[in-house]
């Protein structure tokens, strides 16, 4: 399968105004980007906010990128703003920045499954760190994660959240379901991971069977030698992979297990790239 490419001619618009872009013609846009505050939106006579609902009507959107950091973002509206989603048939490529807001465990939970209506989707980059959810959350929205049918690059970044190691198990678990994924950054850091958390992800990346690309953040939570050395071993069963990024600094790691784990990653075959920082 291939990633579709955006043609040359297709230029993204991008609005800051939430105005400008209700009075904008919707149903013309392809590639957008947006920048707005939500927070004060007004509701149309259905009782739905009026941002959401000239979402819904960009039926031909395939590229959209929202910013919608600090906009006090609740568990009602993060669904709504999933479900919106749901008219863009041909969207195939998304970036959503709802860091620092107010998204609790039932939140990214419903975003999770709105977002599942978005069946061309190819790439996702998801930015829900420093929110309130924790290991539900971080479980559920795995789960939703492993019905994506096409979904090649995926970026999420869930800092600074409680998601601990039932949480982070259970999300690189559905991740491994994603039977196409070949680019994955995950930035899990300030999670109040332990190492047997680790211990679940290592054993959840084994399953990664066309992953080509790894980034990995574990920075700043309570892991130690054993769960590092648990990761390395896993390492070396992603065959494919052919660029690699770990930073783990801020844990519990001697600097021995560090040496080990760098001539463990040398031993995959086919990797070129890669950067460690512990």
């Amino acid at each position: 399968m291939k990633l579709v490419k955006r043609e040359k001619t297709q230029q993204t618009l991008y609005f800051d105004s939430l105005e400008k872009f209700l009075n904008s013609s919707l149903e013309s846009h392809t590639d957008l980007e947006i920048k707005i505050w939500i927070f004060e939106d007004q509701n149309n006579q259905e009782g739905k906010p009026l941002f959401l609902n000239a979402l819904t009507k960009c039926i031909n959107l395939s590229i959209l990128k929202i910013h919608l950091d600090y906009n006090e973002i609740d568990c009602r509206r993060v669904i709504d703003l999933g479900s919106s989603f749901a008219s863009c048939q041909s969207l195939f490529d998304l970036t959503l920045y709802l860091c620092n807001n107010q998204i609790d465990d039932d939140g990214i939970i419903g975003l999770g499954q709105a977002l599942l209506k978005c069946a061309n989707l190819q790439k996702l980059m998801l930015d829900i760190g420093n929110n309130s959810f924790g290991q539900n959350g971080a479980s559920g929205l795995g789960s939703a994660f492993a019905s994506f049918p096409r979904l090649q690059i995926l970026e999420l970044d869930l800092y600074d959240n409680y998601i601990q190691q039932q949480g982070a198990s259970g999300l690189v678990s559905g991740l491994s379901k994603c039977k196409n994924l070949s680019n994955l950054k995950l930035y899990i850091g300030n999670n109040d991971i332990q190492s047997k958390g680790v211990q679940g992800i290592a054993s959840a990346l084994q399953n990664f069977t066309k992953l080509l690309t790894l980034s990995l953040n574990l920075c700043h939570n309570s892991i130690n030698d054993d769960g590092i050395s648990s990761l390395g071993i896993a390492l070396q069963y992603c065959n494919y992979l052919q660029s690699l990024a770990l930073y783990t600094f801020g844990n519990k790691i001697s600097r021995a297990q560090c040496l080990k784990l760098t001539k463990k990653v040398l031993r995959i075959q086919k990797l070129v790239n890669y950067k460690i920082s512990i």
